[in-house]
């Protein structure tokens, strides 16, 4: 009789490469202060990280390349919305020949009501903001927007309304997002107004 071979029990050891990239956030101050980084998907093969600063830097997983962006006007780290439309809100363009040009959306997610003695209606706030990167026609830059109509409906003192979900729609012309016990809010990528 054949002897009974029995199955291995120590799996083979393999080693990883090396870190192509390290990316980490640094402080303002010095040694000790505390400081913050995310990072959020633009496009396919690219990852822009921001930290607590607003500093933006995008990475290129292709090319391996590192770019500065511009700054944010108020830093988007923690419980931020993330949209990417593609340049043209069309697939054509920069992001179908993998150069991945479009714009980032960056929303609080979690929004106070605004009193309207602080705030005109329809004024831009730093709360929203986009990053233009890219799409041919102009350089990179940061242009804050104006908030949804909700955040100016009376709510209880001290409680946030929060969004819910969100998505792109429309092959990139409007960005939704809806808001337990508010509804849902269209964005228009083109003219930046809402309904």
């Amino acid at each position: 009789a054949a002897p009974i071979r029995r199955p291995t029990t120590t799996m083979e050891r393999i080693r990883l490469p090396g870190p192509i990239l390290i990316i980490k956030a640094h402080s303002q101050r010095g040694a000790g202060d505390p400081c913050d980084l995310a990072c959020y998907p633009f496009g396919q093969r690219k990852v822009l990280s921001t930290d607590q600063a607003g500093r933006n830097f995008l990475y290129d997983a292709d090319t391996r390349d590192v770019a500065a962006m511009p700054k944010f006007h108020k830093h988007k780290l923690r419980r931020c919305l993330s949209l990417f439309v593609p340049s043209g809100g069309d697939g054509e363009g920069d992001d179908r020949e993998g150069g991945g040009g479009g714009s980032l959306y960056l929303m609080v997610r979690e929004l106070r009501e605004v009193k309207r003695y602080k705030i005109e209606v329809g004024q831009p706030s730093m709360d929203f903001e986009v990053l233009f990167y890219g799409n041919g026609r102009t350089t990179s830059h940061c242009k804050r927007l104006r908030l949804p109509p909700f955040v100016l409906e009376p709510i209880h003192q001290n409680e946030y309304s929060e969004i819910r979900s969100y998505a792109v729609v429309g092959r990139g012309s409007h960005i939704c997002v809806s808001v337990d016990g508010r509804g849902t809010y269209a964005l228009d990528t083109a003219r930046y107004t809402w309904s």
